[in-house]
């Protein structure tokens, strides 16, 4: 070999050694990403359900801590949605593209006309469960957000965080006005399928105006974001619907009774007329 062949192949050599140095380093530098929600970082107002029975109201939605002691029973309470990840996460259920952290479920979007309402203090709502998982040693969870949407379109994907999913505007955001968060404890219901952490009533009121046997409902939620003991470290976090359990018979709450039209009762007015009429004529006569 040749004084110039062998130069040029030695600097080949040492190009791909410094190269490799270089990558080497890069790798051992390498930062992992962190998930970022769109509370992260952000001021927000806290709501301590730590512990069973504690209250409170956002934006005239319920959220409750509950110990159920035992199974709900999957018959009941299927899963519609489910998110699982670690540090922040966010999903929502939909029967289009997944997006975020959002796992495959038994059952994604849903019929309003499913749900089975009821009624708290004279006012109607639609009942969610909320199962979280997370380490025993650290069972802290925060939710920071539930939105709600609904649709004709049981495709929707594309959420954004101005509270639109797939360009439809939300019925229902937690952080309307200022930002929430609620401190949850899986302590209380620890274990797959043992029970929920936590109901949601949200007033049937929000879908005034839809045909609830043609929209579909949309769950929106984000978790962890408050960080520190309170940050997503385990398993996912999954939503239920209270809804007519298959072989009962439920109140049927979606269905407005319908008012007679003017010609039908005057038609049951003239009737009701004629009956005591002839009524009054077939009276017997009184005896003398």
């Amino acid at each position: 070999m040749g004084v110039s062949k062998f130069l040029s192949t030695l600097s080949l050599f040492s190009t791909a050694i410094a190269t490799v140095a270089v990558l080497h380093a890069g790798a051992a530098l390498a930062v992992p990403v962190v998930p970022t929600c769109p509370d992260t970082g952000v001021t927000q107002t806290m709501h301590d359900l730590t512990v069973a029975g504690t209250t409170t109201t956002i934006n005239g939605a319920i959220y409750t801590a509950v110990d159920t002691n035992g199974s709900v029973g999957t018959g009941n309470f299927p899963a519609f949605y489910k998110v699982q990840g670690d540090d922040c996460i966010q999903g929502y259920n939909t029967d289009g593209t997944e997006e975020f952290e959002t796992q495959n479920a038994p059952l994604f979007t849903f019929l309003l006309s499913t749900t089975d309402v009821v009624s708290q203090g004279g006012v109607d709502y639609i009942e969610f469960h909320l199962d979280i998982n997370q380490a025993k040693s650290d069972p802290g969870l925060s939710l920071d957000d539930v939105q709600i949407f609904a649709s004709t379109d049981n495709m929707l994907t594309g959420w954004t965080a101005d509270c639109k999913l797939g360009g439809v505007a939300c019925i229902y955001d937690m952080d309307a006005g200022s930002n929430q968060a609620i401190l949850l404890n899986y302590v209380q219901n620890n274990g797959s399928g043992n029970g929920y952490d936590m109901q949601l009533l949200v007033p049937v009121s929000i879908f005034a105006g839809l045909d609830p046997t043609a929209n579909y409902v949309y769950l929106y939620s984000a978790f962890g974001s408050v960080g520190g003991a309170y940050t997503e470290n385990d398993g996912f976090e999954e939503w239920s619907y209270r809804h007519c359990p298959d072989g009962e018979v439920c109140e049927v709450c979606w269905q407005t009774p319908q008012v007679p039209e003017p010609a039908t009762v005057a038609l049951l007015g003239s009737a009701l007329l004629g009956g005591l009429a002839a009524a009054r004529r077939r009276q017997p006569k009184p005896i003398a």
